[in-house]
């Protein structure tokens, strides 16, 4: 479709994966489906990943360090717009983004890990997890404090566990 090789074109997918979506999947032997799956780089897979999750256009997206196989700045570049113009326009490369149009769209909710600081500054909250305690950072410079003292891990908690978190109840 239109729309998913304008997602996978955000993205930066390479010339090779780009011509896979033009193949001609139903004819082909069933024999030869998986074999390119093997010749995959890392990268490939994790643009693939990405791909089918701004595809499948959930109201949350989690993803775990969605950077750590871009080594270049354009690739890491073009996933960081993908993520910040999923949330805007509530969903990627859909049919038109007037104001109008976004404002009837269900909003858009990405939660991720962050390997590098740099990572974190286009984030609207965020969080650390030390000791197995998760603690809103009112300011990126507590989070780079913190970062020294205590080495996040990643986890995912419950929408019921980020309310109490910030005594919210209203759901």
């Amino acid at each position: 479709s239109k729309r998913r090789k304008s997602i996978c074109e955000r993205l930066k997918f390479s010339d090779k994966l780009m011509r896979r979506l033009d193949q001609d999947w139903e004819n082909l032997n069933r024999e030869d489906d998986d074999s390119w799956v093997s010749s995959l780089t890392s990268t490939d897979q994790m643009h693939i990943h990405l791909a089918r999750a701004f595809i499948s256009n959930p109201h949350v997206l989690v993803l775990h360090k969605p950077f750590m196989r871009f080594y270049n700045h354009t690739m890491q570049e073009a996933v960081m717009t993908a993520i910040r113009d999923f949330v805007n326009f509530r969903g990627l490369a859909l049919a038109a983004n007037t104001p109008a149009d976004v404002a009837g769209r269900r909003a858009r909710t990405v939660i991720m890990t962050a390997f590098h600081a740099t990572e974190i500054e286009h984030a609207d909250e965020l969080f650390l997890l030390a000791n197995a305690a998760l603690r809103p950072i009112s300011a990126r410079d507590d989070m780079l404090t913190g970062l020294t003292s205590a080495r996040p891990q990643p986890t995912l908690k419950s929408a019921e566990t980020l309310a109490h978190l910030y005594g919210r109840t209203d759901g």
